[in-house]
C-alpha cells in the first residue's frame, strides 16, 4: 500500500515529464498558425488562427505526392511482412527440426528489440 505522498509525488513527476514531452509539439503547432511574415522566437500564441499555412504547405510542398508514396511503401511493406510472418509462424508452430527452438527465440528477440 502506498501513501498519499508517494502517489501525489508520482503524479507530479508524471505530469511534469508529460508537459516537457508535449511542449515541443504544442510550440510547433502554434508556430504553424502564425503568419509567414511574423517574426516568432520561442513559444508564442498566435494572434489569429488561419489554416492558410497548412493549405500553402500542402500545395507548394507537394505533400499529396509524398503522402501517396508513403502510403504505397507502408502498405506493401505491411503486406509482405504479414505474409512472411504467417509462413514463419506456421513453420515454427507445426514443424520440428534441429534448431527450431533457437530460431523461435531469435525471432522473439528480433520482435522485442526491433527499432
Amino acid at each position: 500500500m502506498t501513501s498519499r505522498l508517494d502517489r501525489y509525488s508520482t503524479y507530479a513527476a508524471l505530469g511534469l515529464f508529460s508537459a516537457l514531452a508535449i511542449y515541443p509539439l504544442i510550440s510547433i503547432l502554434f508556430l504553424a498558425f502564425h503568419k509567414k511574415t511574423d517574426n516568432v522566437t520561442g513559444f508564442s500564441l498566435p494572434t489569429t488562427i488561419s489554416l492558410h499555412t497548412f493549405t500553402a504547405a500542402w500545395t507548394e510542398g507537394g505533400f499529396a505526392k509524398g503522402m501517396w508514396g508513403s502510403f504505397l511503401v507502408a502498405g506493401s511493406v505491411t503486406a509482405v511482412a504479414a505474409a512472411l510472418s504467417l509462413l514463419t509462424g506456421y513453420a515454427l508452430g507445426t514443424m520440428r527440426f534441429r534448431g527450431s527452438g533457437l530460431w523461435f527465440n531469435l525471432l522473439v528477440l528480433g520482435l522485442i528489440f526491433r527499432p
